[in-house]
């Protein structure tokens, strides 16, 4: 008997265990599921980008405006997001970004912009991460088309990259990069302290705005133009380029006879300080270009001009205009402009010359 009720007894208190473990295993669960449905439920109300402002949700994208920790990750999942959910206008809460622009084997890793979409930077700074590599591009604009990248500051590196580990000029360190892309429009923007380029165009790049830019400290060229037709450049600010050859403001260089530069606009413009006191050069395989009414301090070099370059109602200081027919110059007007302490030097193989109204101060 005493056997029969000591496992009567064990049997009870196995029974209750069970049946206290059903409940509150049921509880927990239950309580499980209720958490899982408010942090969804929190998502779904969360506006990943403001519709009305345009404005990034940095935490769920795990992007840090203090630029303690790189962001590009997260600035690229931002804009991804926007591009597949048909947002055209996303801006940046104001802060510091820290990127990697890096280009290893060719692979692009900065920001990656995309059609249709205006990036406004919200006055933030985006600099790129101590390097290493020969080349960087910060922001990357890539077989795109319809893209506004507006209102901020995007820094180099160049004072504290290693040009010591990896030998190499080091000069393709690029702040935006723009290639097989049109109707491109980069405004109010301060770009500076890269190690080659502020700007570089290439590859069949058409209908390019630059404008109310400043353009400053970089090693190689304020902006290089490889390949494009149909590109203005407008009321920026070119100055202090220095460091790796050719130093200039502008540079016009196709690399090769398949290349071609086209319809080229710069007018309104500030140029000063350059290594090579070249503000803008016309290298080869160019056809049309107008340089008109900017404020140059320093030298217009022109190698070749296909079909008409155009020099109108500039200031220009302590430079002047040189020619060299190394490929072809074909037509120069040079109309109404004050040379002060400058000189004007023609090549007496250039086909057509119009040159009137000048103004030449010593």
């Amino acid at each position: 008997m005493k056997k029969v009720k000591v496992l009567a007894i064990l049997l009870t208190i196995i029974f209750v265990m069970i049946l206290l473990f059903i409940t509150n295993f049921t509880q927990v669960k239950k309580f499980t599921f209720e958490a899982k449905k408010m942090i969804y439920e929190d998502l779904l109300n969360q506006e990943l980008i403001n519709l009305k402002t345009g404005e990034i949700n940095n935490n769920f994208f795990n992007i840090d405006e203090t630029g303690k920790k790189e962001s590009t990750k997260g600035i690229n999942e931002a804009i991804q997001y926007a591009k597949n959910n048909n947002i055209e206008y996303i801006k940046l809460k104001k802060g510091n970004y820290l990127v990697n622009g890096d280009k290893i084997f060719g692979e692009n890793k900065g920001i990656l912009l995309e059609s249709n979409m205006t990036v406004d930077l919200n006055e933030s700074t985006i600099i790129q991460k101590d390097s290493k590599e020969t080349h960087y591009s910060i922001f990357d604009i890539d077989g795109k088309k319809n893209v506004r990248l507006i209102n901020g500051t995007i820094q180099g590196e160049r004072y504290t990259h290693d040009y010591q580990t990896i030998q190499s000029t080091h000069q393709w360190g690029m702040g935006i990069e723009i290639k097989n892309s049109s109707n491109i429009e980069i405004s109010n923007l301060n770009i500076k302290s890269t190690t080659g380029d502020a700007i570089y165009i290439s590859e069949k790049a058409e209908n390019v705005d630059i404008n109310n830019c400043r353009l400053e400290d970089c090693r190689r060229q304020g902006i290089s133009i490889i390949e494009g037709k149909n590109i203005n450049i407008y009321q920026n600010e070119i100055f202090n380029i220095q460091g790796q050859t050719p130093q200039s403001g502008i540079d016009l260089e196709s690399n090769f006879n398949t290349q071609l530069i086209e319809n080229v606009n710069i007018y309104e413009n500030r140029f000063y300080g350059f290594g090579n006191n070249i503000a803008i050069q016309l290298y080869r395989y160019i056809n049309d270009v107008s340089i008109k009414e900017n404020l140059i301090y320093g030298r217009i070099i022109c190698y070749n001009i296909n079909k008409k370059l155009d020099i109108i109602q500039n200031d220009i200081y302590d430079g002047g205009l040189e020619t060299d027919n190394k490929y072809r110059i074909n037509t120069i007007q040079l109309l109404n402009n004050n040379f002060t302490r400058s000189k004007v030097e023609l090549d007496e193989d250039i086909e057509i010359v119009v040159n009137e109204g000048n103004n030449y101060i010593e």
